[in-house]
């Protein structure tokens, strides 16, 4: 009330205020437009300063130009009623509903806009009055200008055009024989705004208005124009969902015997068998072969495809199709004819895929939301994903023998890492992201069944439960895996050699030695090429800075990379920036916390020698920043390799 009762004051300064004050009592009306502030408009509306309204009406507008339209509050509206008279602020407060998608909700508004709106003398204003009439759930106000587009003095060409679609949209039965008139009006934007209402209004009557008007245009005699306006008119009735009861014999009887085209969307929609003979027609023409095919065998009437087979043939032998033509529709339409369970089987599959897609489709709306709330309100975001994935994971299973299924899966598996990443590594609850790895598993994705084995080593401590998902995994890498294609070699010989490395360390403490050998290096470069996705598809351990340039601060890598947590997922993550730290003792000891079985710094570094050598052209070194191999002073990670190798007796073989 205090900060109201003062820009009062400033509202109601005399006519030569200070810049400073009058950029102020802007500012604040500004702001009061953005809040929708009654007592800030009632005081403004009081003071009749248009300079001031106007900013309360660009904060309005800031405000509703970020949400969905929401109507206008009551008391506000009622200002504007009881205002609307005034020659001053009465076209000003208008601009409240007619500039920011506002819509009213009053008789009494609709009443004062209409009046003036028909009287022809609308007051000066940005907007045109029509949309703020217009712009409204409000019942009742079709008669009144259903009226209007009656009388002696109807609209002009561009408010008529609003108040047709307007009643179309309403599906205002009562319209019907006006607007049936309006499609011989004489303006063709109008004619087809009519056309378009009644079929908007889709009844019987409104139906067969369009289709007179349609008939009406057929006469040899037809102008360019009116050749345009059928063609315009029968694509908008073969558009018309199927759920209208129109018999395709109806549509074609409006049409010239020569117009046949309009048979394709309707035998494609509704396979209406009285659009066969026509689609049969186009079959031939050049420009219309391949969708008149393509609805002709959507049909799924193995006696249509018999009379299309007939016509193909008929075609090749009058010379029109040619060679490509004739094989391609010959060989589909034989092979339908030959087997159709196996058509109707591919229908049913296409059918159940599109289904998918769609439910898909609207579930991922859940998904979207979720997203917003993950930096403000990451409680709220990780609920909210949780029931978009079980949601989905349900349809998923609902749909699972399609294909299309597969991928989804895939989908899933990595929206449950990322969650497990985000209630592990953000909110620091390693116990409830087990679940979420779990999800990732179950839905296919072994880098779950890793986030379960790595939790419980490095969060959980819990070495006996990290062992058995750990064997888990080596089971999943077998070379059968490989075989059945469901791992790729090289990445399979790598982890099987890396899971050994692990569960060896975890069941006696021992580090890896030995051999790294072609397999292992293959492997390396796989991991290092693909790790920082594996790492999953959010930046959780915020290190998009680093890895979108070459950061030149040593330093800062250090720094950034020894504050992040244990996981063999921060390694995958961070194995392409290592090689970026100052000194070997620095990279050493981030190797060690981060790999304490060795076997992945082994490879590592094995990749670094193939690196200095120059191996596969320059391959491998460009896979590791910082191991240019050249120059008088040895690289950081020059270093480090040679006192990693040497201490671990690791020998590199190509």
């Amino acid at each position: 009330m205090l900060l109201v009762a003062g820009f009062a004051a400033q509202a109601q300064a005399p006519a030569a205020p200070m810049a400073s004050s009058n950029a102020q009592a802007k500012e604040l009306a500004t702001r009061l437009g953005r809040e929708q502030s009654l007592e800030g408009l009632e005081t403004i509306v009081a003071a009749r300063n248009v300079d001031l309204f106007a900013a309360y009406e660009r904060g309005w507008r800031e405000a509703t130009a970020v949400r969905p339209p929401q109507p206008l509050p009551a008391a506000i509206e009622a200002v504007i009623v009881k205002h609307y008279t005034d020659p001053v602020m009465g076209p000003a407060l208008r601009t409240l509903c007619s500039a920011n998608w506002t819509p009213y909700r009053t008789r009494a508004l609709f009443d004062l806009m209409f009046a003036e709106w028909r009287s022809g003398k609308v007051r000066p204003s940005t907007y045109p009055l029509r949309d703020a009439v217009l712009r409204t759930e409000l019942a009742g106000i079709e008669p009144p200008l259903v009226e209007w587009l009656r009388a002696r003095d109807p609209p002009g060409t561009e408010d008529m055009k609003a108040i047709v679609g307007f009643l179309g949209r309403r599906g205002n039965e009562p319209a019907i024989p006006v607007l049936a008139a309006l499609q011989a009006q004489g303006d063709r934007g109008v004619e087809q705004m009519a056309s378009m209402a009644l079929l908007e209004i889709r009844t019987p009557e409104a139906i067969e208005a369009v289709l007179a008007r349609l008939a009406s245009l057929r006469g040899p005699a037809a102008s360019g124009a009116q050749r345009e306006d059928r063609e315009f008119i029968a694509a908008r009735v073969a558009e018309l969902p199927t759920s209208v009861p129109l018999p395709y014999a109806r549509l074609r009887a409006a049409l010239p015997d020569g117009v046949r085209t309009h048979s394709l969307a309707w035998l494609g929609a509704r396979k209406d068998p009285d659009a066969v003979p026509d689609a049969l027609a186009v079959l031939g023409e050049t420009s219309h072969y391949p969708r008149s095919l393509e609805v002709l065998v959507a049909s799924d009437s193995p006696q249509v495809w018999k009379q299309a087979r007939a016509e193909v043939e008929r075609l090749k032998q009058q010379g029109r199709l040619d060679d490509g033509q004739y094989r391609y529709a010959s060989t589909l339409l034989d092979g339908k004819i030959a087997d159709p369970e196996k058509h109707l089987a591919e229908t049913r599959q296409q059918r159940l895929a599109q289904e998918l897609h769609d439910r898909r489709g609207t579930l991922s709306r859940g998904r979207t939301e979720a997203q917003k709330l993950r930096a403000s309100d990451p409680e709220k975001y990780v609920v909210a994903m949780r029931e978009y994935l079980a949601a989905l994971v349900r349809l998923v299973d609902e749909y699972r023998q399609l294909p299309a299924a597969t991928g989804a899966r895939n989908d899933i598996a990595w929206d449950y890492l990322d969650l497990g990443h985000f209630v592990r590594f953000r909110l620091k609850r390693p116990r409830e992201s087990l679940d979420l790895y779990a999800g990732s598993q179950r839905a296919g994705g072994k880098l779950g069944g890793y986030g379960l084995a790595d939790t419980l080593q490095f969060d959980l401590r819990d070495p006996q439960r990290a062992l058995a998902e750990y064997r888990k995994l080596l089971e999943e890498a077998s070379p059968a895996a490989v075989q059945a294609g469901l791992m790729d070699p090289a990445v399979a010989a790598w982890a099987r050699r890396w899971l050994d490395a692990q569960i060896r360390h975890l069941s006696s403490g021992k580090k890896f030695t030995g051999t790294i050998g072609p397999e292992d290096l293959s492997g390396a470069a796989m991991w290092l090429y693909l790790g920082a996705a594996a790492g999953g598809r959010e930046d959780v351990f915020g290190l998009a800075p680093l890895l979108e340039r070459a950061p030149s601060d040593r330093r800062e890598v250090a720094r950034v990379l020894d504050a992040l947590p244990v996981s063999g997922f921060v390694l995958m993550r961070t194995a392409s920036l290592v090689g970026l730290m100052p000194d070997a003792r620095s990279i050493l000891a981030f190797l060690d916390r981060q790999d304490p079985a060795g076997y992945a710094s082994a490879t590592l570094f094995g990749v670094v020698e193939m690196a200095e050598r120059g191996a596969e052209g320059g391959q491998y070194a460009r896979l590791l920043p910082g191991v240019p191999g050249l120059g008088a002073q040895p690289s950081p990670m020059s270093e480090a390799k040679k006192r990693f190798l040497r201490e671990r007796r690791i020998e590199v073989r190509r």
